[in-house]
């Protein structure tokens, strides 16, 4: 038998994850429609795998918690704590959630981005490179190579 400050512990702990699976989701969502936002079929199939790993994951660490901490015992308050965590999030705090995730992915996405390639991929490394030619004509060089082979092998079949 549970005591009452146990279930009362198991309450708060159900509507916390209820919180974190609308956090996720929502992240998830604003995530996949930055990354997958063109309506093509590449692109909705990516959008779904995604979306079934996350779940994967998700029914993953909440058994992994019912196992650990409410002793494999699924009451019917535990999940409706779950959905009520859920339901709000979505009524009270989604709204302030999606602006400042959006604000962040749009910060990655153009400004550190950008940053980080000039920072990582300098492009007076490449000049360098382009400078060098080595790169450029190594098609040709191989080329080369492989005709004065074949000559080489030519002639000594022409002296055998």
């Amino acid at each position: 038998m549970i005591s009452l400050y146990e279930q009362v512990l198991i309450i708060i702990h159900c509507f916390i994850i209820g919180l974190f699976l609308g956090i996720t989701y929502d992240s998830l969502n604003v995530i996949n429609n930055v990354i997958c936002n063109k309506k093509s079929f590449k692109s909705l199939v990516i959008k779904y795998i995604i979306e079934l790993c996350y779940w994967f994951l998700i029914v993953f660490i909440t058994i992994k918690y019912i196992i650990k901490n409410i002793n494999y015992q699924i009451r019917v308050y535990t999940v409706l704590f779950f959905i009520i965590g859920v339901i709000i999030y979505y009524q009270f705090l989604a709204k302030k959630h999606r602006i400042r995730l959006y604000f962040i992915v749009y910060l990655i996405k153009n400004k550190i981005n950008p940053f980080l390639k000039k920072v990582l991929l300098p492009s007076e490394l490449f000049c360098f490179f382009k400078n060098i030619k080595l790169f450029k004509n190594l098609k040709m060089r191989i080329k080369r190579k492989t005709k004065n082979e074949e000559n080489i092998i030519a002639n000594t079949n022409d002296n055998n």
